[in-house]
């Protein structure tokens, strides 16, 4: 069990994570998702990514089981397999509500409930909007939504502080603040690269979820780097198909690299 916090807002999940919209309704978004039949082999397409510069998030596309358990006109139950782990995925298309689960981890549990998103859709707005680069008279920024971040600091040495997502939240962020130096500058750089590349396909996934929510990708994905289960079981529940799925899985494979650079520094 754990808690999201947003602004003046506090959500209690089992748990709730609350998402901004990028389009009309994500609520509309999903409820049309809820009457498309599904099948393993929506989850296999390699549209948008580049057979080379993409090779290793095709890689992890392909390398996911995908099985359609339960899709009625109340629940799409899926279920996955990825690096061995199981995961269970439920859309309830009557509450609006997607739940994710590590298999037999109680503890991952994490639950979106669409219905929220009304009353809080202009104050997510708001705050998500500061995402990209920021660039200032001696220094460089990178903010992302999914909150794997850092700031440059062009002195003499550089001065950085890298940024990761605090467990349960939608804004916090843990940071380290370090010096360049000769022993660490290759994992700053791979740090960097890293979060950049997070940033574009996050972009990308914007242009190709229509209706959908970038928020709601992002609290998967810090969800998933805090010990939940993986975006895929997510994103198939939700019906989330073609170019967005696989930019979101590329989101996700981008912020766990990161952060693997965000420990080794």
């Amino acid at each position: 069990m754990f808690k999201i916090c947003f602004k003046s807002t506090l959500l209690s999940i089992a748990a709730v994570l609350v998402f901004s919209l990028i389009g009309p309704n994500a609520s509309n978004a999903m409820n049309s998702g809820s009457n498309i039949a599904l099948s393993t082999q929506d989850f296999k397409s390699t549209v948008g990514l580049d057979p080379i510069e993409d090779k290793e998030t095709i890689d992890i596309i392909q390398g996911i089981e995908t099985k359609i358990i339960k899709d009625n006109k109340n629940f799409r139950v899926v279920e996955t397999i990825e690096n061995g782990v199981v995961s269970i995925g439920t859309f309830d298309k009557k509450r609006n509500i997607i739940t994710t689960e590590i298999k037999g981890d109680k503890s991952s549990k994490v639950e979106i409930d669409l219905n929220e998103l009304e009353a809080l859709a202009s104050e997510l707005n708001d705050t998500t909007a500061e995402g990209g680069f920021v660039t200032l008279a001696s220094t460089l920024q990178e903010n992302t939504f999914s909150n794997m971040e850092y700031t440059i600091t062009y002195s003499s040495p550089q001065k950085w502080q890298l940024r990761r997502p605090q467990p349960g939240s939608l804004y916090k962020t843990y940071y380290k603040n370090v010096t360049r130096t000769s022993s660490n500058s290759k994992n700053l750089d791979n740090f960097k690269k890293e979060v950049d590349l997070l940033n574009d396909y996050e972009i990308k996934f914007i242009g190709a979820a229509v209706g959908s929510g970038i928020a709601w990708l992002a609290a998967l994905v810090i969800a998933s780097l805090s010990g939940g289960a993986g975006v895929a079981v997510g994103l198939a529940a939700a019906g989330v198909t073609g170019a967005a799925y696989n930019y979101a899985i590329a989101v996700e494979r981008h912020a766990k690299n990161a952060l693997h650079y965000y420990w080794s520094v």
